[in-house]
């Protein structure tokens, strides 16, 4: 974990975990990008016998296992993303395997879900032709005079709150797309989103700071607040406890900007995912989306932290309401 890894790469690096820790590992494709490229996923969980599988679904309230999505790289220049979710696999399954385990009981309850590069095209242009590239490479804005101009910025396009008027320029970096999930991209995760996924995190850089929903508007406020804020305060006393860094935390509008047709409100209000956050990484601004190699391990270690805290809570919250009865249905 001390070097930045191109797409190919990454993909033998999850077949490597797969091979390594069968039965644990399993490497998926959500779909393929816009050129062709396809989205690979590793879901990582403890092999669960028959009586384990009956205690898992009494504890999430006759569901099985939790699953937890996490995500990263819907902006092809945040290579520290990428890095950030392969070292959380290897931690989650190497760490187990070599008896320290601080995941074991994690991985016994919860089915993680992680994808590195959700955008993939973008993330190989990054590596080949523009280090800041930031949207996908999607031809867009044929009927106009910036045909040439190519990509959807992904965390603009999502299907809640979307406004195409945002940025009507096809050639801006931020631009949203003519209508919601135009990216072929989003259309795969979307898929894999709305099968039962219970907790998210969309992995970004930079700014340093654990972020839940709306971001659309500063004006609302989800109905699990007081949950929501909880969970990144005790993530983000985690995360600090690792190398004494602090990430800022609340909703996405509040610490970062207003910024519709964005993931987690989608997760939210759409996929009815309760639980769902966002982070920035590593680091305040100095060297910004140019992270040094160095700063992985140390980025993929607090992260760590952040997400076994986080998902401890999510699970301890979760008893309790079971417990006293309480269902998980929206209304």
């Amino acid at each position: 974990h001390n070097t930045y890894h191109p797409y190919e790469q990454i993909h033998t690096i999850l077949s490597r975990f797969e091979d390594a820790f069968p039965g644990w590992v399993e490497v998926i494709t959500l779909g393929q990008s816009s050129q062709g490229r396809d989205i690979w996923a590793v879901k990582v969980s403890k092999p669960s016998s028959k009586a384990a599988s009956s205690q898992d679904v009494h504890r999430s309230g006759g569901r099985g296992k939790f699953k937890f999505l996490v995500a990263g790289t819907q902006h092809s220049r945040e290579w520290i993303a990428a890095s950030t979710v392969l070292y959380l696999v290897h931690e989650l399954v190497a760490l187990d395997h070599e008896g320290k385990a601080p995941h074991r009981k994690l991985l016994e309850q919860v089915e993680f879900t992680f994808v590195p590069v959700v955008n993939p095209d973008g993330y190989v242009y990054a590596w080949e032709h523009d280090r800041l590239w930031r949207k996908s490479r999607q031809p867009v804005g044929r009927k106009s005079p910036q045909a040439q101009c190519l990509g959807i910025d992904l965390n603009r396009n999502w299907g809640y709150q979307f406004q195409p008027g945002a940025r009507p320029n096809p050639c801006s970096d931020s631009y949203p797309g003519a209508k919601a999930f135009e990216s072929v991209e989003l259309q795969a995760l979307r898929t894999y989103m709305l099968d039962g996924v219970d907790a998210f995190l969309d992995v970004h850089s930079f700014g340093q700071m654990l972020l839940f929903p709306y971001s659309y508007s500063c004006d609302v406020v989800t109905r699990d607040q007081e949950n929501h804020y909880e969970a990144v305060l005790q993530a983000a006393k985690a995360l600090r406890d690792v190398h004494g860094r602090v990430f800022e935390t609340g909703s996405v509008c509040e610490v970062s900007l207003t910024s519709p047709g964005e993931s987690l409100d989608w997760a939210y209000v759409v996929a009815k995912i309760r639980w769902s956050f966002a982070t920035e990484l590593r680091d305040g601004g100095i060297f910004g989306f140019l992270l040094p190699p160095a700063q992985i391990r140390p980025s993929g270690e607090e992260m760590s932290a952040a997400l076994r805290r986080l998902t401890q809570f999510i699970l301890d919250v979760r008893s309790l309401l079971f417990l006293f009865g309480v269902r998980f249905i929206w209304s």
